[in-house]
């Protein structure tokens, strides 16, 4: 009996087509190295597209990460950059279309490659960074035999001509790549000696996510890599583990590393000093975590509460060693922990909230009016030493004084007793308007938030009363009793910007510079903004104009956009721009190339770098003009 052919039925009688049945064994395979080859070409072409084609966009987005990791002047910037690179074109969705460098080239590339290389080259796009060891070399062949010291599989690694072999017991951080019958490391791994081991695991273990490994950790764990907390030393391991404990959940919320380092610092300056002594890990690295996000983070909404839930522990434990810590750390330490990048950024002291100040003034207008003074000259001296002498606590029988009280009591407390504090305020004077800004600082939902602050805004219209805003209007902020209606109406005013309802909130903003039109809180630079943001010009030239004598980056940058869109590119938009330039360089590198920081301040120094973060947070969206930027990199 003669063979079948190919498209014949199958003589089994399966039904089947002889190909597909008993014929199928007979199919010839490609030879593995057709495939590798083919894998070989995409690659190689993979990298021009990745680093020549997109060279400049490569070069922006690692600038970013460098940047977030305050490593400019860093010796180890350019190493990193190498390192890093791997990463970014396999697995940083950074393009436009939300794709990996990886996944737009094989995008262009696919209707030309063999289903086995598509499949080999989807597994790419999955390859986890790792720590290997090498445990033998054969160096005529060029293939290295590596371990993964954290899964414990084995792989041979395939080195090029000209790559110098590795040496039996180093140690290898890369990304693998799988071609048929061999695998090779991604452009840019790290070959350091075999006494790093451990070292190495142990600065990775905070960084690994499950089963994904490092794919999305790989940034942060480099950025410790090249720049590790050797340089800390520590009495005792239980306090090292706190900082390690910290770190992993900080690394999981993926905060920057100059707020996770300064935190370990902090850490490491307090056990050096106190000593402390405990049996559990938990309650130490919550309270650390609540500190940092508390001072430096103050856009950060997290709660005692949630922290003992991922600690494991306690909001009294958390609170107790929350405030030995704060007793410890004060403004100065915070300022000096911090990278010298961000020096210019005034941070606000956890245990010092601007109500105290209020208080404050309240008791100096108080015991000042109980004097009778002849001269202006016997006034000040009063004051002076008063000043000098230290302020007294002040009781008081008045109502909305006796309930400011509890305000200021309850800003600085958590969980039942921050609670208890508003409730007892509201029973005093039930319009308490910071009682409601309080409560909706700590709402649910947003809808719970908003319902809260305009009671907070109208139980200030009812506290202070129609003939009081008619008489006091233009100077609103400096009678202390309105700061709470300023507040609650700022606040609401920010939240519906926010939700992008600009047309409310321009209303308020308005009002509240009517009501103190030298804008203790920075109301203008917001309606800005906002004027900006709906094409309002005319009310922002003239809202400029009325302070023209404002020049920080927050009015001076908002004029040349104003001119800009009234009258194009003129001679005048670039003298603008010359100014602004002049006021804060910062802000055009933040509105050009550098990675805009999440960070909010809510103190900042004109001129500095927070002023210009600040500004680009708020305004970056407004400068997208290709004519724009090119304006913004020739100035």
């Amino acid at each position: 009996m003669s063979k079948p052919k190919r498209n014949e039925p199958c003589p089994c009688g399966s039904g089947k087509k002889y190909k597909k049945c008993c014929g199928a064994s007979n199919v010839t395979e490609l030879s593995p190295a057709i495939y590798d080859q083919e894998l070989i070409d995409f690659y190689n072409g993979f990298m021009r597209y990745s680093l020549e084609i997109n060279e400049a966009s490569m070069s922006e987005r690692l600038a970013s990460y460098i940047h977030s990791f305050n490593m400019d002047d860093d010796e180890g910037t350019e190493a990193l950059i190498v390192y890093l690179t791997s990463w970014v074109i396999l697995h940083d969705p950074y393009l436009e279309d939300g794709k990996t460098l990886l996944e737009q080239y094989y995008h262009l590339k696919q209707s030309s490659l063999r289903k086995r290389s598509k499949d080999i080259i989807a597994t790419w796009m999955q390859a986890k960074p790792s720590i290997y060891e090498v445990l033998s070399a054969d160096d005529t062949n060029g293939v290295t035999h590596v371990e993964d010291v954290l899964s414990k599989e084995t792989f041979n690694i395939k080195l090029d001509v000209d790559e110098e072999p590795h040496e039996v017991g180093n140690i290898i951080i890369g990304i693998r790549l799988p071609f048929t019958s061999y695998h090779t490391f991604c452009f840019g791994e790290i070959e350091l000696p075999s006494d790093t081991r451990e070292d190495l695991i142990d600065i990775a273990e905070p960084y690994i996510d499950g089963e994904q490994g490092l794919i999305n950790t790989f940034p942060n764990f480099l950025a410790q890599l090249m720049v590790p907390e050797n340089a800390l030393e520590w009495d005792r391991l239980d306090h090292e583990m706190v900082a390690d404990l910290f770190r992993a959940h900080m690394v999981n919320k993926d905060y920057e590393m100059n707020i996770i380092n300064t935190g370990i610092s902090i850490w490491n300056r307090y056990c050096n000093e106190k000593d402390p002594t405990f049996k559990k890990l938990g309650p130490h690295a919550a309270a650390l975590e609540y500190l940092i996000t508390e001072a430096l983070l103050p856009d950060v909404q997290i709660t005692q509460k949630q922290l003992a839930k991922e600690y494991d522990t306690t909001t009294g434990s958390i609170s107790t060693n929350y405030r030995k810590l704060i007793e410890h750390v004060d403004e100065m330490t915070l300022h000096s922990e911090m990278d010298e990048d961000d020096s210019d950024i005034q941070i606000v002291n956890p245990t010092m909230p601007t109500f105290n100040m209020e208080k404050e003034m309240r008791t100096i207008e108080k015991m000042l009016s109980e004097q009778e003074f002849d001269t202006m000259e016997e006034a000040n001296d009063f004051l002076n030493q008063l000043l000098k002498d230290g302020i007294p606590e002040v009781t008081s029988d008045n109502p909305r004084e006796m309930a400011m009280d509890k305000i200021y009591d309850a800003e600085i407390a958590t969980g039942s007793k921050r609670k208890k504090h508003i409730q007892e305020a509201l029973d005093l004077y039930p319009n308490t308007p910071d009682a409601y800004r309080l409560l909706a600082q700590d709402a649910n939902t947003l809808e719970e938030r908003m319902a809260l602050l305009m009671k907070a805004i109208e139980a200030g219209e009812k506290d202070l009363g129609n003939d009081f805003f008619k008489e006091n209007k233009g100077h609103f902020w400096g009678l202390i009793e309105t700061r709470p209606y300023m507040r609650a109406k700022y606040e609401y005013a920010l939240e519906l910007h926010m939700m992008d309802d600009i047309d409310t909130a321009i209303p308020h903003y308005e009002q509240l510079l009517e009501l103190n039109p030298n804008d203790n809180l920075g109301v203008r630079y917001e309606l800005l903004t906002a004027y900006l943001d709906i094409g309002q010009l005319n009310k922002a030239q003239q809202l400029i104009e009325s302070y023209q004598e404002d020049s920080t980056a927050g009015l001076l940058y908002q004029a040349v956009l104003v001119n800009y869109q009234i009258e194009g590119i003129t001679n005048k938009t670039k003298s603008l721009l010359g100014r602004a330039k002049k006021s804060n360089p910062h802000v055009i590198d933040y509105l050009t190339t550098k990675k805009i920081p999440h960070t909010k301040y809510d103190s900042i120094q004109w001129g500095g770098k927070s002023e210009a973060i600040d500004y680009a947070q708020k305004n970056a969206h407004l400068w997208q003009d290709d004519e724009m930027q090119d304006l913004l990199k020739k100035i």
